[in-house]
């Protein structure tokens, strides 16, 4: 337990910078009410809604209980941003840098719940566009004035947060 302790306490002063992918997690949770007449489908009765920030804003939010300053460079879609949602759910030491992707949603996971049963969940829908444009790309100047280094000395760990799918984008 002291050597968990040390190095937790080694880890406070650290500035960190995140890069990763900007999700907005929904919960919408539903009981079932049959089968519909007229499809092969269940019909379910909407009963309430969470919306969370989650991906590489979950993630520095935890980090940002144990380190100094936490800053998260994240793409945003110009449709449904959910920014006020974001930017409320963070903590007060950690900054976000935000790039606009014109014509593109923010990246929401809407999870329908069941909740009867234990809360089970009954599927998924994404929205987002994870096809990647050769104008998503950032000059290094964006980052530290264009020298490596100096963006290096800025921050004592760099962290990647991605999602499973869509991968990297091709190198050029």
């Amino acid at each position: 337990m002291a050597r968990l302790t040390e190095l937790i306490d080694s880890v406070e002063d650290m500035k960190v910078l995140f890069v990763g992918d900007a999700i907005i997690d929904e919960y919408q949770y539903v009981s079932p009410i049959g089968k519909s007449a007229k499809e092969n489908m269940i019909a379910t009765l909407a009963e309430d809604r969470e919306i969370f920030a989650g991906g590489v804003f979950a993630a520095a939010n935890h980090v940002a209980t144990f380190c100094r300053h936490v800053d998260i460079v994240t793409s945003l879609g110009d449709a449904d941003a959910y920014e006020d949602i974001i930017r409320n759910s963070l903590r007060a030491n950690i900054g976000l840098h935000v790039v606009r992707r014109p014509g593109t949603p923010t990246t929401r996971k809407t999870r329908f719940v069941d909740t009867g049963y234990g809360m089970r969940k009954l599927f998924e829908l994404y929205t987002m566009d994870d096809r990647p444009r050769e104008d998503d790309r950032l000059p290094a100047s964006s980052f530290g004035g264009g020298s490596s280094d100096r963006c290096s000395s800025s921050f004592d760990a760099f962290l990647r947060y991605a999602r499973i799918s869509g991968g990297d984008p091709p190198s050029t």
